[in-house]
């Protein structure tokens, strides 16, 4: 029920994934080999856009809808885990000089061959002062351009504060083509 828009952008994101299958098909992975380490993604699916910005109000499903999408990526054959690893700020920017990109890199290590989700994301960085918020951003930018294909980001906030965060860096703003809007549920849903 509901979720209209999420469900939209799956059908068009599956098509995505079959056109680049067929493209270019990969070898098949050992199932056990994938719990210890994710193994490097076939070149088709580095071609993927899987990073998404979700906006909607409080209670619209933002959480579920990540945690739906990485199950999905792992049927599809495009991340080998498909967990959810959820982070706020607080699991981001550290208090001192140096320690947030080290942060960051140890919430991406536990988000290969899945998702990052980063609820409330615009909190990040709060202004262009904030020093720490802007060392995690780019920590998190140039993950996601070195370990291209091997999870993806979900960003998550309300829609006025995600568009202040997305101009804050442009190349963060590059990474995140999809935007999905999610709705309030109507009454009779």
């Amino acid at each position: 029920v509901g979720l209209q828009a999420f469900k939209d952008y799956v059908q068009r994101k599956l098509k995505s994934v079959a056109r680049c299958r067929q493209q270019e098909p990969g070898p098949a992975p050992s199932a056990d080999l994938q719990r210890l380490v994710p193994p490097e993604p076939p070149r088709w699916v580095k071609r993927l856009r899987l990073h998404l910005k979700l906006t909607g109000n409080p209670g619209t499903g933002k959480t579920t809808v990540a945690r739906l999408l990485g199950e999905i990526y792992r049927e599809a054959g495009v991340l080998p885990l498909g967990h959810t690893v959820k982070a706020t700020r607080a699991d981001l920017v550290a208090g001192y000089v140096g320690q947030t990109a080290l942060k960051v890199r140890e919430v991406v290590q536990r988000a290969l061959g899945g998702v990052l989700f980063i609820d409330e994301a615009y909190d990040l960085c709060r202004d262009p002062q904030d020093s720490f918020g802007v060392e995690a951003i780019t920590a998190l930018n140039e993950a996601m351009s070195d370990l291209n294909g091997r999870f993806a980001v979900v960003l998550a906030g309300y829609p006025k504060d995600m568009a202040r965060l997305l101009e804050a860096n442009a190349g963060l703003k590059s990474r995140f083509d999809e935007v999905l809007d999610l709705d309030d549920y109507r009454p009779e849903e």
